[in-house]
């Protein structure tokens, strides 16, 4: 699955509406993962991307 924000010269942007207010919020999922959790607050879609450490 392909992300729906991305990373601009204005910064992180929504590709469903086209904001640039994206919040971006860090947890740890387990010893050796942790995830980034990408939400619009225009339009409130939202998404994890799973890291591995």
């Amino acid at each position: 699955m392909e992300s729906k924000f991305k990373i601009t010269s204005i910064g992180m942007v929504c590709l469903k509406c086209g904001a640039n207010s994206v919040d971006v919020d860090t947890r740890h999922e387990s010893e050796d993962c942790y995830v980034e959790e990408y939400s619009c607050r225009l339009c409130g879609y939202a998404e994890d991307h799973y890291h591995d450490i």
